[in-house]
C-alpha cells in the first residue's frame, strides 16, 4: 500500500468514526436499528447481478444484518467519497452513477493540496426530474445538487439535518488533525 492509499484510507476511517459518532447521538443508529456508518461496503447496482457495485468510502445503510459485506441502493441513505486532487476518477461521473441508482445523499470530502487536511465537505441532494429552461431536457433524470458545505475556515464544523442529525465540530479530536494538517493517526 503506498502513501497515499494508506493516507486515504486514515482519511476513511477518521471521516466515517466522526459521522458514525454524530449520527447516533441524533439518531438511533446500530444493529437494533438496522441503520449502520459503514466504510467500502459494496452497494449493488443491479440485484440480480452480484459482481456489478459501488464501493463508496462511507455510506449510512439499513442492513440488517451486521456481518453483511453489500447493501442495496434502496437501503442506502447516504454514501461518500474522500477525493484528493490525484484523484483519476471525475467527481460528475461518481455523483452520476449514485444518483441513477436513486440514493439520496452523496458527500464529498475533499482533501488539501498537500493531502493532509480537508478543505471541504460538500453534500449534494438527489433532485429527480428537474425542469431545465426552454423545455430542455437533462441528461439524466436524477441529478445532485449541492445542499450544504463546509470548510474549516468558513464554518465551526459540519452541521446539517438529512438523512440525519449530524453535528461534527471540526475542534473535535477525531476530526482535528483533518483540519489542522497534522497527520491521521493510524487506525
Amino acid at each position: 500500500m503506498d502513501g497515499g492509499d494508506l493516507l486515504h484510507q486514515n482519511f476513511t476511517n477518521l471521516v466515517s468514526s466522526a459521522l458514525r459518532h454524530s449520527v447516533c447521538e441524533g439518531f438511533v443508529v446500530g444493529a437494533d436499528s438496522g441503520w449502520q456508518v459503514r466504510k467500502r461496503m459494496r452497494v449493488s447496482v443491479e440485484s440480480t447481478d452480484r459482481s456489478e457495485f459501488l464501493l463508496p468510502d462511507f455510506l449510512i445503510c439499513h442492513c440488517a444484518d451486521p456481518h453483511a459485506d453489500r447493501v442495496g441502493a434502496a437501503d442506502t441513505a447516504l454514501a461518500g467519497d474522500v477525493l484528493s486532487h490525484a484523484e483519476q476518477q471525475d467527481p460528475q461521473l461518481r455523483r452520476t452513477r449514485y444518483a441513477d441508482l436513486g440514493i439520496p445523499w452523496y458527500w464529498e470530502v475533499h482533501l488539501g493540496r498537500n493531502a493532509l487536511q480537508i478543505s471541504c465537505v460538500r453534500a449534494w441532494a438527489l433532485a429527480v426530474g428537474g425542469l431545465l429552461p426552454g423545455g430542455a431536457a437533462p441528461l439524466h433524470a436524477a441529478n445532485y445538487i449541492v445542499a450544504g458545505e463546509w470548510t474549516p475556515t468558513r464554518a465551526a464544523g459540519i452541521a446539517f439535518g438529512h438523512p440525519f442529525p449530524a453535528t461534527v465540530s471540526w475542534a473535535e479530536p477525531t476530526f482535528r488533525s483533518l483540519v489542522t494538517g497534522n497527520s491521521p493517526r493510524r487506525m
